[in-house]
């Protein structure tokens, strides 16, 4: 698998954000992994990283289901701050969440892919692979 520069973690659960920074550093695919817990702590860091502030993360793994403001609503609100460079981010949503409208619902934001928790390898692996050749 590809490693990239920098994959951020978006969800509200912190046993999940722990787990899956565990799993991606055993994966060895990103050389800097950061994690958030909900949507308007992902956007204020993707806004300074936009100012150089922190790495811009290549890969960002996104709940769908977070309280205040979902993986949705938090895309939706990204799309409206010009200095974000989400065209520059892979999007993936890391979801508890198997329902086909969510499915639906993600791939009108133009993600990567959707991947069912929990993370593991292959998943990734798959959804990476299909993402690059969409391309």
């Amino acid at each position: 698998m590809t490693k990239v520069d920098c994959i951020l973690l978006v969800d509200d659960d912190n046993a999940s954000n722990y787990l899956n920074t565990i799993i991606l550093e055993k994966m060895e695919v990103a050389g800097k992994i950061d994690s958030v817990y909900s949507g308007p702590e992902a956007i204020e860091y993707l806004s300074q990283a936009s100012q150089g502030k922190f790495p811009y993360p290549d890969l960002l793994l996104l709940d769908v289901n977070m309280p205040g403001m979902s993986g949705f609503q938090m895309l939706e609100k990204l799309q409206q701050i010009p200095e974000v460079k989400m065209d520059a981010t892979r999007i993936i949503f890391l979801s508890s969440s198997e329902d086909e409208r969510d499915k639906a619902a993600a791939m009108k934001f133009n993600v990567a892919g959707y991947i069912a928790k929990p993370l593991n390898y292959h998943k990734l692996e798959n959804v990476l692979e299909q993402s690059a050749q969409k391309r």
